[in-house]
């Protein structure tokens, strides 16, 4: 007998002065019960126990016919067509927000030379980001001394662009994300890529924290460093 074209019907009935009552429980026919648990289940939907002399239960396979078979199979295959053609949601840094009452660390400059080091004290900021590497990454913590390097460095081609004679200074705003997790650090792009591909499954990172770069057209540098919602 086919075991893909077979259930397993479970029925119990208790036979009283009233009447009988049915009750049924179906399973599949690749997995054999448990006989206690199956009279325990039964009994209980008729309000009784396996003891009572009135309870009785059975067990049948059926063959469900073949064009119920084949409207499952049809079913199941468009469920799964529109499975895959369902747009999935796309995570992107601006759901990255500040998590309630969460502390903030702020920095404050203005562009005077071609290095954002010499434009910012980002000391604080920095500080509070090694910290939370300290306590949160048990291996490859120095992964977050990486990617602040990146992150100067691109501050750094700003400033230089903006300081340059022949460039007119212009607004410029970036955020970035510090991914922690127990393996090291993750920069923006791999945070959005384990988002997109988890359909946003946040487990492996213990803590995100968010840096907003803002300078306006006067030079006036403002940054801030915020834990955000993992939850998005």
């Amino acid at each position: 007998m086919d075991n893909k074209q077979t259930i397993v019907l479970n029925f119990g009935y208790r036979d009283v002065e009233d009447g009988i009552t049915h009750v049924f429980i179906t399973g599949d026919a690749s997995e054999s019960a448990d006989a206690g648990n199956m009279a325990y289940e039964l009994s209980s939907l008729l309000g009784t126990t396996p003891e009572d002399d009135a309870f009785s239960w059975d067990t049948v396979q059926i063959n469900i016919p073949e064009e119920t078979v084949k409207a499952l199979r049809l079913e199941g295959m468009r469920i799964a067509a529109d499975a895959v053609h369902q747009p999935r949601k796309a995570y992107t840094l601006e759901q990255f927000r500040a998590i309630t009452n969460g502390r903030r660390i702020t920095a404050s400059g203005w562009l005077t030379a071609d290095k954002i080091a010499s434009c910012l004290n980002y000391s604080s900021i920095l500080t509070r980001l090694i910290k939370t590497a300290g306590r949160l990454v048990d291996c490859y913590a120095s992964d977050l001394f990486i990617l602040w390097k990146m992150v100067m460095a691109e501050l750094d081609s700003v400033c230089g662009n903006a300081m340059s004679p022949e460039t007119e200074m212009a607004a410029f705003s970036k955020s970035y994300l510090f991914g922690f997790r127990e393996m090291g650090v993750d920069d923006t792009k791999t945070i959005l890529t384990w988002y997109n591909d988890n359909q946003g499954n946040q487990g492996q990172f213990r803590e995100i924290w968010r840096l907003d770069i803002e300078i306006n057209e006067l030079g006036d540098i403002r940054a801030e460093l915020y834990e955000v919602n993992k939850t998005i």
